[in-house]
């Protein structure tokens, strides 16, 4: 989901595949690894999403954090109805933004 990588880096968050853990990749001259990564949070999402008239609508959303080290959940985050994508994943992002910060 592109919009919400814009979203999540605009907001100042890192983003990296879990395959560049899972590889041990550098990323800054440094060996990432899942014990030693800089960052420590997964987010998981499920939706449902459809073409409106004009533009993309989820009727599901729901996305969960977890902290990947001690497997605890930080953030769940959950919408039914008829919404935009865009609208559902700004309001994801302000409220990791509370969460997080």
């Amino acid at each position: 989901m592109e919009m919400l990588q814009a979203l999540l880096r605009s907001n100042g968050y890192t983003l990296i595949s879990p395959s560049t853990i899972k590889n041990g990749q550098r990323l800054n001259k440094e060996i990432i690894n899942s014990t030693t990564a800089p960052f420590t949070y997964v987010l998981t999402m499920d939706y449902y999403y459809y073409w409106d008239v004009f533009y993309y609508s989820f009727k599901y959303f729901a996305a969960v954090i977890t902290d990947s080290r001690s497997g605890d959940i930080v953030m769940t985050f959950y919408f039914t109805g008829d919404k935009s994508v865009k609208a559902v994943l700004s309001g994801m992002v302000t409220e990791m933004n509370k969460v997080m910060n």
